[in-house]
């Protein structure tokens, strides 16, 4: 199990435009040695707040330039998912209960690991955004699957084997005492064959 986010970074970081390209590797980790000027200066004004802690053990603000950030792949009230990185905007999270849900959905996804439910590798913020990198599972969701059926239906042998994997994930959440309080089928994504659930989005976990 890993340990709960503990800091709260308030150093502000500047950087340049950032090009749009996929990643392909794991958890999209670009190995280069580049560094960007850093504004670290202490009496700079932020619209964070100290209630509320982003980070993993182990994870700041720095972290941002060891990823490519891919394609949109979708869009919440809260959050834009790109591929493998879900990213917050901190102007959508000045109510302080939003804030708490963030940072409760990312010390449930530490506390969590199943094959059948998303994996978080680490979490960070910058001075606008808080950054949740995450496995990329590219075989779309349950209800885009079902769209591409003939009369939206599915297999009654695919439909079980489906079923079970969320199941199972459900079950494993329960056996941590966290309720995930959001199953949809948008939030259950399939991997490149489209045989093997993953669920998605515990931002309303309790």
């Amino acid at each position: 199990m890993r340990t709960k986010a503990k800091r709260f970074i308030q150093n502000e970081f500047s950087s340049a435009p950032r090009k749009e390209s996929l990643g392909n590797t794991k958890n999209l980790r670009t190995m280069t040695n580049q560094k960007k000027t850093r504004d670290l200066s202490v009496g700079a004004k932020t619209t964070e707040v100290s209630d509320t802690c982003f980070c993993t053990d182990g994870a700041d603000s720095s972290h941002y330039d060891n990823y490519i950030i891919g394609k949109r792949i979708g869009q919440g009230a809260y959050a834009v998912v790109r591929a493998g990185i879900k990213i917050y905007d901190k102007t959508k999270l000045q109510d302080s209960q939003r804030r708490k849900g963030v940072r409760r959905e990312i010390k449930i996804l530490e506390r969590i690991r199943h094959q059948n439910i998303i994996e978080l590798y680490e979490a960070f913020d910058t001075k606008k955004q808080v950054f949740l990198v995450m496995e990329n599972v590219s075989g779309g969701s349950l209800h885009s699957l079902l769209k591409s059926r003939p009369n939206r239906q599915l297999k009654d042998s695919e439909a079980k084997s489906l079923f079970l994997q969320v199941a199972s994930a459900v079950k494993y959440c329960h056996s941590k005492n966290i309720t995930h309080r959001d199953i949809k089928l948008e939030n259950i994504l399939l991997d490149e064959k489209r045989k093997n659930v993953k669920l998605i989005d515990f931002g309303f976990s309790t």
